[in-house]
């Protein structure tokens, strides 16, 4: 005898475990990452406003619309001349620098602003920035100018020039995203290797040298720390992950949206996201953003394998680098979290940088003191510098590498693999500076120091 009750009962509670597959499926992967707060006020960071008439990049922004690079038979007639000297400029760059007066005037008000914050981005600028291009070639206007005020025996004015390029470096990268803050890193590590350069010309005196070392110094100290950046890349990534949520209304109140829109809406609601893209990346801020300020030798241990910091020995309650790896691995929108260990490395690399230029300065005052440069970087202490430069990439803190070769030296460090390849500056295994009269200082501008950002 049919039994018509247990055949409905069947297709019933298939129907319902049918139904229920999508919400097993969404409870199964939203368990997978833990929940975790915001890594920080992200409603007082939204609702900061730097004004107008603080805001450097207001100015930055204008020089940008009013720039006219060079073509690329101007750049190549540039690179075959060199770019160490005015005399050597072509009538090219000569005529460049002139119809760029007003983009130099620009940088210079920029400058004399305490502060700095870009327009809002969006998500689209996440991995790009079109900008880039324009600004390495407005560092190169601001050098060559610079150059030419030396070569007419203005060289506080050329100082002046550099210095204003190492504020707008910083101004740039104060509040932007990741690329802007590695646009103004490269900015800065071409302007290090022009006031190097400015330091060695015979024309600039020791009290010039004193002056621009104490500004250097001062302008250091300015730095923007690196959290900044950290804490916009972070609301851009969440935008980007909640904008996937969203629907465009029409003008009748309608939601307008595609037929395959809703669909992988649906497939991302099953899923569980956005709320697990949320989840990654507030533990993989949460891991970084205490630290990253820290000097590079009080930091916990970066995990190697997985490019975040480990916790302190009997710190159970944060999760391990693992962890956070195979959280984010859990998410389609974990590819949005940076990988912000490079930026951190690249800042290192800035910081380590500024404790070359102060030491090679210190070297070329001690120069014109005594006619030489001095045999060990002890001798500089404590009247041209505070206390022995330390080199960041040391695995534990060491002087900066130095050596006196004749009439000419060499300060260098040792980089960021660790390793001492005995001041190879010119083979990118190590960087720094050599150093010597202006004469005989052919590898001064060596590509290791000065592009390796």
């Amino acid at each position: 005898m049919r039994r018509p009750w247990l055949r409905f009962l069947k297709l019933r509670y298939l129907g319902l475990l049918i139904l229920a597959t999508p919400l097993m499926l969404w409870a199964f992967r939203i368990s997978r990452i833990p929940t975790a707060s915001e890594p920080f006020d992200t409603q007082a960071v939204l609702n900061f406003v730097v004004p107008d008439e603080q805001n450097g990049n207001i100015e930055l922004r204008i020089a940008e619309s009013l720039f006219i690079p060079l073509t690329r038979e101007e750049s190549d007639e540039f690179e075959k001349s060199g770019d160490d000297s005015w005399e050597n400029s072509p009538d090219s760059i000569r005529q460049w620098v002139e119809k760029n007066q007003i983009v130099i005037e620009l940088w210079q008000q920029a400058a004399q602003k305490p502060d700095s914050q870009p327009p809002p981005r969006t998500g689209a600028h996440l991995t790009e920035s079109d900008n880039v291009k324009n600004y390495r070639s407005m560092t190169r206007l601001l050098t060559v100018t610079a150059l030419r005020l030396r070569a007419e025996g203005y060289a506080d004015q050329s100082f002046g020039l550099l210095l204003c390029g190492l504020r707008c470096a910083h101004h740039h990268a104060r509040r932007g995203d990741n690329v802007e803050r590695l646009v103004g890193i490269s900015i800065e590590a071409i302007l290090s290797h022009h006031l190097v350069m400015w330091a060695q010309d015979p024309a600039v005196t020791v009290d010039l040298l004193v002056h621009a070392q104490n500004e250097l110094q001062r302008e250091h100290e300015r730095r923007p720390p690196l959290r900044l950046t950290l804490e916009q890349q972070y609301l851009m990534s969440r935008d980007r992950i909640r904008s996937e949520s969203r629907h465009e209304v029409d003008s009748e109140g309608r939601v307008n949206r595609p037929r395959a829109q809703k669909f992988g809406e649906l497939i991302f609601a099953m899923l569980g996201e956005p709320a697990l893209g949320e989840r990654a990346l507030n533990h993989a801020y949460g891991n970084y953003l205490p630290h990253i300020d820290k000097p590079r030798h009080q930091r916990p241990a970066m995990s190697e394998q997985y490019s975040f910091y480990e916790p302190e020995p009997g710190d159970f309650a944060q999760p391990s680098a693992q962890q956070i790896n195979d959280w984010i691995g859990c998410s389609i929108f974990g590819i949005l979290v940076f990988p912000a260990k490079d930026l951190v490395s690249a800042t290192d690399r800035i910081i380590d940088r500024h404790q070359l230029r102060r030491t090679a300065l210190a070297l070329e005052i001690y120069r014109r003191q005594h006619g030489d440069y001095p045999d060990a970087l002890d001798a500089l202490i404590p009247e041209l510098l505070p206390e022995m430069p330390n080199d960041l990439f040391e695995p534990t803190p060491k002087p900066l590498k130095y050596r006196r070769e004749g009439v000419r030296a060499k300060v260098w460090s040792v980089g960021a693999d660790g390793i001492d390849q005995s001041g190879q500056i010119d083979t990118f295994k190590d960087y720094g500076y050599s150093l010597g009269p202006m004469e005989t200082n052919e590898d001064l501008r060596d590509g290791a120091s000065n592009k390796r950002m």
